[in-house]
């Protein structure tokens, strides 16, 4: 009978008491890397779940593991109901990951010896296998998220998934006005794409929140013709013009007034919503453009019109004032 080497490194991670002791699986037991790239790197062809026992042990678990492939043993029964909950949910992120992980399923019933050398002692157990070694495991069903979480201790995340999420992280910088952690995320997706416009439109956009606008048009000039429509590239082009138009010539109280006194006051009108616009008053400015374009949409050739648009892309789409505006204007434009 093939047998794993004794297991004799305590578990990090997993509940003290139900997995006591385990340990090292060690580099010992002979295998032909049949499954594993030549070069130790991954390999996708590898079948994302199978089944193991102590005669294909050495090949399935200890081989792939040590060609850069973290190996989970899910040791399971037939009539354990937590583990028909979280099989299902191993089996998938198996499959989700590009080869990068392998479930191997071990029926302690049909394979009890095997799960003596594993010293299961319930079910659900999951065992991290790593370069030949058990590195973590846990006890019980986890939710998914939470699996998530411990496979990203031992598996390096794949270049989109890094891009994904070093860009959620400078969004919520972003929105959170912090300029600059917000544009360490951009620029650590640009050393790795320094064409990316979500990057290049984000980053821009952070300087320009800083009345940097130099350094945002700089940005701006290295965004390729192909994403010049993209919505943070659009957005930032439009924030970069709004910022270095002229400032209202009069005050908004003034010009506040100059409308209250006469609404037909076109002129007096656009530089209000100009003005509101610079003092962040996004859904007064989108009021007071919508309001001329209704009653002069040919005024100074569909100005209020031109510059509502230029609002919504420098706001963005998921403004409220912008899903407003743009419901709104439509009504106007299809009467």
């Amino acid at each position: 009978m093939n047998k794993i080497p004794p297991l004799s490194d305590k578990i990090t991670g997993a509940p003290a008491d139900p997995l006591g002791a385990a340990g090292a699986l060690g580099t010992a037991a002979t295998a032909a890397p049949a499954n594993g790239g030549a070069d130790g790197a991954p390999d996708k062809k590898l079948a994302p779940v199978i089944d193991v026992g102590l005669e294909n042990f050495a090949a399935e678990v200890l081989a792939p593991s040590q060609q850069g492939v973290l190996v989970l043993l899910d040791a399971w029964a037939q009539w354990c109901e937590p583990c028909k909950q979280l099989t299902p949910m191993l089996e998938e992120l198996a499959r989700e990951s590009q080869g990068r992980v392998r479930l191997a399923k071990v029926d302690i019933d049909q394979e009890s010896a095997l799960a003596q050398q594993m010293q299961v002692r319930s079910v659900p157990t999951v065992l991290a296998v790593k370069n030949g070694k058990i590195v973590d495991g846990f006890v019980g069903a986890l939710p998914k998220d939470e699996i998530k979480t411990f496979l990203a201790k031992h598996v390096e995340a794949l270049p989109a998934e890094k891009r994904a999420q070093a860009l959620e992280k400078a969004k919520a910088a972003f929105a959170e006005a912090k300029w600059e952690e917000a544009q360490n995320h951009f620029l650590e997706i640009l050393r790795q794409a320094p064409r990316d416009p979500d990057a290049l439109g984000g980053l821009a956009q952070c300087y320009l929140q800083q009345k940097d606008a130099a350094q945002a048009k700089e940005v701006l000039a290295l965004v390729e013709a192909k994403h010049k429509d993209h919505s943070e590239v659009a957005a930032a082009r439009a924030q970069l013009e709004l910022a270095q138009a002229e400032p209202a010539p009069e005050s908004l109280r003034a010009l506040e007034e100059k409308v209250q006194a006469d609404p037909q006051a076109h002129d007096a009108r656009y530089q209000l919503a100009l003005a509101c616009h610079q003092a962040g008053r996004r859904a007064q400015a989108i009021d007071h453009l919508l309001h001329l374009a209704q009653a002069a949409p040919q005024w100074q050739d569909g100005a209020a019109r031109a510059q509502l648009l230029k609002l919504f892309a420098a706001y963005g789409p998921a403004d409220e004032a912008v899903k407003d505006g743009r419901r709104r204007l439509s009504r106007l434009l299809f009467r």
